[in-house]
């Protein structure tokens, strides 16, 4: 029961919606009624649209798994050096925080160092989880600073990075 998805169709407005719901409300509480209650429409259009609630929020979420692709996409394109990795995925970091979405970055296929882009990948992953656990006690953007600072020195001095292409 697809249909072509025009912008601003019914089908958009309900994801939206859903996905606004679960950042504002939790997984737990989105349900039917309150997707429609966020979205302004009637909770019967999920049904008629999607076929069930499982079918909307497996839409939904792969919609906002799309979105995050293609963001980290564009970020990773602008990837030249460790610095420009911590400082690209610090600014995803504050971008997802704002926005509520949930993320996994995957920027190891441009960086020059396997090892390096590994890390950075695990130590995004880890600030994530734990700034979403215990926001009020964040050390977010001390990592960051750290992370910077290393990358910094890394470049500064000249320290060659093994298995590097750059």
């Amino acid at each position: 029961m697809t249909e072509p998805r025009a912008e601003g169709s019914t089908r958009d407005r309900i994801i939206e919606a859903t996905l606004r719901t679960v950042r504002e409300a939790g997984f737990a509480d989105t349900t039917a009624r309150a997707i429609a209650r966020t979205g302004g429409f009637n909770q019967a259009l999920i049904f008629y649209h999607f076929g069930s609630l499982d079918a909307l929020l497996h839409e939904a979420f792969a919609e906002a798994s799309t979105r995050q692709i293609e963001k980290y996409r564009a970020a990773a394109a602008e990837v030249s050096s460790l610095s420009d990795l911590v400082r690209i995925a610090r600014r995803l970091h504050q971008e997802d925080l704002e926005s509520g979405a949930v993320t996994a970055i995957t920027l190891s296929m441009v960086v020059p160092v396997r090892e390096a882009a590994y890390t950075i990948c695990a130590m995004f992953l880890g600030i994530e989880l734990m700034s979403r656990l215990d926001p009020d006690r964040s050390e977010a953007e001390a990592v960051f600073d750290m992370m910077e600072a290393i990358a910094r020195l890394v470049e500064d001095v000249g320290v060659p990075l093994l298995g590097g292409s750059s």
